[in-house]
């Protein structure tokens, strides 16, 4: 992949990351709801298809922003949420 592409692609994916997280910073939410939420702040111009999220939450996941809460539902593990893990103030730029 040529450098430019590389470049274009980490910008991509840190700002869907950066919006997944400011969404988790109004509160726990599922994958879907998140998804939901994206394109609702950006008046549908982002379809948040599941190729994209889901890598996404799980980015975040292994970076230790995010967590996610499993619930047990009839002898099955779900997801029940995920939340913001790591507090904006030990960011630093």
């Amino acid at each position: 992949m040529p450098k430019e592409s590389k470049q274009r692609s980490a910008v991509l994916q840190g700002t869907l990351d950066m919006m997944i997280l400011k969404t988790l910073l109004y509160g726990p939410a599922h994958g879907h709801q998140i998804g939901k939420h994206i394109q609702r702040a950006t008046n549908e111009f982002l379809q948040m298809q599941h190729g994209s999220l889901y890598p996404a939450l799980h980015r975040l996941e292994k970076r230790g922003w995010v967590a996610e809460q499993w619930i047990e539902n009839q002898g099955h593990r779900i997801l029940d949420h995920m939340t913001w893990h790591e507090p904006l103030d030990n960011w630093s730029l």
